[in-house]
């Protein structure tokens, strides 16, 4: 059964054939929390799509050099047909947050989408013990480890339980030498509202925004994952040419969406497929 909030944003959103802007209308006002580049409407959560919201939030690497750069992260929720929850990529759970979902439906599955992206599994999946949680293929458990209960399968289809609103994919990468995936990453598509959900795939940072300054350490982190990292991604860990084959195959051939809601950065509406052909150099 639909929540009242997510009834609500139906009723807010454009008519069919409309253009979507970037983010819908905010659930609350004013907003409850900081405007920050990370997270520019202050909200607990960010509705982009109809049965899709994203939990923006600042993020500080514990890197050397980067403990005062906001790279930003945000968790995708999906409402699925019974209107229960499926979280990808957790952030901080406080109990604003908490709250803000048990009025949206029923948290029932926790993602956690590659090794880079789980150091807030373990507190989703210690709050709800009733959830299911999923972790990518060959994980490298941080401290603590995360008691995942299942782990997701190359080249298998999604769980049952998910309902048949969400595709997945493993991303075919490694690190020359080593014999292992770096990132183990499984990117995935929410039908419902025809959006690619990806962690380390693609970022968008921006250099700039109409409503809050970007700072300038993470106009700095844009330019390296922009120009060095980005080059190296695409000619040294993606796993070439079965990341082509693949991602040309599935993820940018029958896979049907035209929305990116990257961990990092903004989201794009805009020619989305076109713009991730381009950023893993696929033109």
């Amino acid at each position: 059964m639909l929540s009242p909030l997510l009834l609500l944003l139906l009723l807010l959103a454009p008519p069919p054939g409309s253009p979507l802007p970037l983010r819908l209308p905010p659930l609350t006002s004013p907003p409850p929390l900081p405007l920050t580049y990370s997270n520019p409407t202050g909200a607990l959560l960010t509705p982009v799509r109809p049965g899709l919201y994203l939990a923006e939030r600042p993020f500080y690497p514990s890197l050397p050099g980067l403990a005062s750069t906001d790279v930003s992260c945000k968790m995708a929720i999906a409402v699925l047909p019974s209107g229960r929850l499926w979280l990808h990529s957790p952030v901080q759970l406080t109990p604003a947050l908490a709250a803000a979902l048990a009025a949206l439906g029923e948290v029932a599955f926790i993602v956690t989408p590659n090794t880079e992206h789980q150091k807030f599994a373990p507190q989703w999946i210690d709050a709800y013990p009733g959830a299911r949680s999923y972790a990518c293929p060959n994980l490298r458990p941080a401290d603590p480890p995360a008691p995942w209960g299942e782990f997701l399968r190359p080249g298998a289809p999604p769980p049952l339980e998910w309902e048949g609103a969400i595709e997945m994919c493993l991303v075919p990468e490694s690190v020359p030498g080593v014999g292992r995936s770096f990132f183990n990453e499984v990117v995935f598509l929410h039908r419902t509202s025809r959006a690619l959900l990806c962690t380390d795939l693609y970022w968008n940072y921006p250099s700039s925004l109409p409503s809050v300054p970007v700072p300038r350490s993470t106009r700095l982190w844009k330019f390296f994952m922009d120009k060095p990292y980005r080059a190296i991604y695409n000619r040294i860990l993606a796993d070439r040419p079965a990341f082509t084959e693949l991602l040309e195959k599935k993820v940018l051939g029958d896979w049907d969406w035209d929305y990116i809601a990257p961990c990092h950065g903004e989201p794009v509406e805009e020619d989305a497929k076109g713009v991730l052909r381009r950023h893993l150099n696929l033109v």
